[in-house]
């Protein structure tokens, strides 16, 4: 879109970065209204070769089957304190937060989770057409009880970068 420092930005802007408040206030589930149809949600550091989950499936989707409802994976989700950043483009934002809640393992039992997490939101007539979510996928292995080999110190990681000269 090309209405850049326009008033016409300025209230694009401000209507969207409402929306991106509105999607925080709603815990782990924002509304579905605040999605265009084509959303898709993009989690690069937990699924890195996904092109992104379908919000909405497409219309021409076959019915899915009958089932029973699925569980519950993450409970009593929290946001902390928000910092949202709009940009050149009234139709993208950045956003950092923490988030805690409980989260569901294998043995059907909730157990404490929370991470830090940076997200960016691209709006398309009004809506969230694409959101992007980054945490630190280790927190949520952790969460889930996924078992992981321990990850080096900054110092460790310093030094085997200097002594294979890498720096």
């Amino acid at each position: 879109m090309s209405y850049l420092d326009s008033a016409e930005a300025a209230a694009v802007r401000e209507e969207n970065r409402k929306k991106v408040v509105e999607f925080f206030a709603h815990g782990a589930h924002a509304p579905m209204e605040l999605y265009h149809p084509d959303a898709v949600m993009l989690q690069p550091f937990f699924f890195p070769d996904d092109p992104g989950m379908r919000i909405f499936p497409p219309e021409d989707a076959p019915e899915p089957p009958e089932c029973e409802e699925p569980p519950e994976w993450t409970i009593d989700w929290v946001w902390g304190e928000t910092t949202i950043w709009g940009t050149d483009d009234p139709d993208y934002f950045f956003a950092e937060n923490s988030g805690s809640g409980k989260q569901m393992r294998g043995d059907g039992k909730f157990y404490p989770y929370e991470n830090h997490y940076f997200h960016t939101f691209r709006f398309k007539d009004g809506l969230i057409v694409e959101y992007r979510e980054i945490a630190n996928p280790v927190k949520l292995m952790e969460a889930m009880g996924v078992p992981h080999e321990p990850l080096p110190t900054p110092e460790q990681t310093m030094a085997e970068l200097m002594e294979n000269k890498v720096i």
